[in-house]
């Protein structure tokens, strides 16, 4: 029992560290505009989740802290930014949602493993990475000017 939380834990940190290093990896996507960082990152965050579930498969880990730990090692670096300077980072709150969402729909993908859930899922991610990012930027320009 103590051996497998040590286990669980050093690997809870294991991938805190790569989703760490994919989201600083994965910067470059910034450059261009902000419907193609926030695409990138929900695609890169979506496929990172689902290859650490199908690794840690009946490992004992919850799938909710292997998402969890993505989580964490992806807003590291944006929360103190959300935190104090709020109002210069509001118009990319929207893409770590965006990846927040993907993580936790990888999650969901994973643990149903259903080609209508999968589909709906696509559906949702598109949406999120479209309509409802125009409609935040939209948003965003009236409410800081």
């Amino acid at each position: 029992m103590i051996m497998e939380l040590k286990n669980n834990n050093l690997t809870f940190w294991i991938i805190f560290l790569s989703s760490l290093a994919c989201y600083v990896g994965s910067a470059w996507c910034r450059v261009f505009d902000i419907y193609f960082s926030s695409c990138s990152y929900s695609a890169i965050f979506f496929g990172v989740t689902w290859l650490w579930l199908r690794r840690l498969k009946g490992s004992g880990m919850n799938e909710w802290m292997i998402a969890g730990s993505i989580f964490l090692g992806t807003i590291v670096l944006e929360l103190p930014l959300f935190v104090f300077e709020f109002s210069s980072t509001y118009m990319s709150f929207m893409c770590t949602v965006c990846r927040t969402a993907a993580i936790a729909f990888a999650v969901i993908c994973f643990r149903e493993q259903n080609i209508k859930v999968n589909i709906l899922v696509l559906i949702i991610m598109l949406l999120m990475n479209s309509v409802l990012l125009y409609l935040w930027h939209k948003t965003s320009l009236y409410v800081h000017r």
